[in-house]
């Protein structure tokens, strides 16, 4: 497996600056709370990228106004853009990455293969 590139490491201290306000009303919020409720859900475990971030942002600024937020909440980065503060590397980077790698070198063999069976000689 190749590495592409080197990730480089992005602070917690950047993730304020990065999150845009989300526009949730107040009744999503507050059937997101009875759902944690009416489940007896005990913690969140959000696997994603900007959007889950900022889902969770949006639902520990919600705590004080909701106390069913008031429960563990873990974010696990994914996402083939690996653009998360506070990660080196996401799940699906690593993923997109190598095929992308793969593609191209089957297309590199494809157009090699084609120049030398051409009829046309190589261009």
């Amino acid at each position: 497996m190749r590495q592409l590139f080197a990730p480089q490491p992005r602070g917690l201290e950047s993730l304020p600056h990065l999150f845009k306000a989300l526009e949730v009303r107040f009744d999503d919020l507050y059937a997101i709370a009875r759902v944690i409720e009416d489940k007896h859900i005990e913690a969140l475990l959000v696997i994603g990228g900007w959007s889950g971030y900022q889902s969770v942002h949006t639902l520990l600024n919600a705590r004080p106004n909701f106390p069913a937020f008031n429960i563990p909440i873990i974010c696990l980065p994914a996402t083939i853009n690996n653009n998360l503060p506070g990660s080196e590397f996401s799940i699906g980077a690593d993923t997109a990455l190598n095929s992308i790698t793969e593609a191209v070198d089957k297309i590199k063999q494809s157009a090699v293969a084609t120049r030398r069976s051409s009829p046309w000689g190589s261009a």
